[in-house]
């Protein structure tokens, strides 16, 4: 499973101001990342080493930084129910940096900004049509290509649950793999089904894509 219990949970988190230096620690692979989603009035902020946030128990992966900082902005595809209502699009930025220590404190919680206009400093992505569907063991439909969606990267994840196969085809507001080519990677997990006593253990194998159309 990914690292990320090596974060904490913090109301501070959202702020951009030098308190951000308490939650300092060594980054591994030397790329810090920030993102800030922001759906109506209300904002979730992620700040931390990217390594961490996308490590697996076998996979860890390291992002090719040709220039110090670089920072994208986009929409998520569909809506979101918050408090029984619809947001369409929520915004999305995430900003990756290595030039000097504490650089993800970028972003803000000003979120009527951000929801707006985002950020002079961020590229705003292109958009384009990927298929959207879901397969799992003969349960869905891949191979109509009728449904759809719309992101800045494509996604596919083809895999196998204890040998049982299944597919997922989405959209994506930015690519976590790499800043701005395609890449696939090869992932391997365990996910834990049950509850009280009755638990068990299933290996999961999935090639996790991303492309540009």
């Amino acid at each position: 499973m990914p690292a990320s219990n090596l974060m904490i949970f913090d109301d501070n988190c959202g702020n951009d101001s030098q308190i951000l230096s308490k939650f300092a620690k060594p980054c591994i692979g030397g790329v810090c990342v920030e993102e800030l989603v922001v759906v109506g009035e209300q904002y979730a902020m992620v700040r931390g080493c990217h390594s961490i946030l996308m490590g697996y128990n076998n996979y860890t992966t390291t992002l090719n930084m040709t220039k110090p900082s670089a920072c994208y902005y986009g929409e998520i595809s569909g809506s979101v129910i918050y408090q029984n209502t619809p947001y369409f699009e929520p915004k999305i930025g995430v900003h990756f940096c290595n030039d000097i220590d504490l650089c993800n404190n970028m972003l803000s919680t000003n979120y009527s900004m951000f929801y707006e206009t985002g950020w002079d400093e961020c590229e705003t992505l292109p958009v384009t049509t990927c298929v959207s569907c879901e397969d799992y063991n003969g349960i869905g439909d891949c191979n109509n290509e009728t449904q759809n969606c719309t992101g800045s990267w494509c996604t596919s994840v083809i895999g196998k649950i204890d040998d049982l196969p299944f597919i997922t085809k989405g959209c994506a507001p930015y690519n976590p793999l790499s800043l701005n080519n395609a890449s696939c990677v090869n992932i391997s997990t365990s996910l834990i089904i049950g509850e009280m006593g009755d638990r068990i253990t299933q290996v999961v194998l999935k090639l996790i894509c991303m492309d540009d159309r």
